[in-house]
């Protein structure tokens, strides 16, 4: 889990945690992980932590920092989506997707969209592909 954030977030994570411990056993109880959450600035409550499995050390502290990172990147992507759902299916022509990526913002080459998303295996028919199935592909695998 640590190596799937960079070394300068997983250092301020656990600097966090250090200061927010107060027995020094490494480990957060719900009471230091809710002080700790509101000094990162992070935009979830105490709640989100998992109830019984107190306390936290930094490999679980970083599992729910990540899973609530995912949520929120997955609504935020969802609501883009659907500003390009005209007909409103939940599905996205790739080929303005394509388009978009690769004009807009920091753009993606053609072929670096090529080989994110493959067309003829991962939309239907109409070149459509499902925003569970990009949302997913960006959140977890992008």
């Amino acid at each position: 889990m640590v190596d799937q954030f960079s070394s300068y977030d997983v250092s301020i994570f656990r600097e966090a945690i250090c200061y927010y411990d107060r027995d020094g056993d490494g480990k957060l109880n719900l009471n230091e992980v809710s002080k700790a959450v509101q000094s990162l600035g992070c935009n979830f409550s105490i709640e989100d932590f998992p109830e019984g499995k107190e306390p936290l050390d930094l490999e679980a502290f970083l599992g729910v920092v990540r899973e609530k990172s995912i949520a929120k990147r997955s609504e935020e992507l969802g609501r883009a989506f659907r500003l390009f759902d005209r007909n409103q299916s939940g599905m996205i022509y790739v080929g303005e997707l394509r388009h978009l990526l690769t004009s807009i913002g920091e753009k993606l080459t053609g072929a670096e969209f090529d080989s994110w998303i493959d067309q003829e295996k991962e939309c239907d028919s109409s070149g459509c592909a499902s925003f569970e199935f990009l949302i997913n592909k960006l959140t977890r695998h992008g």
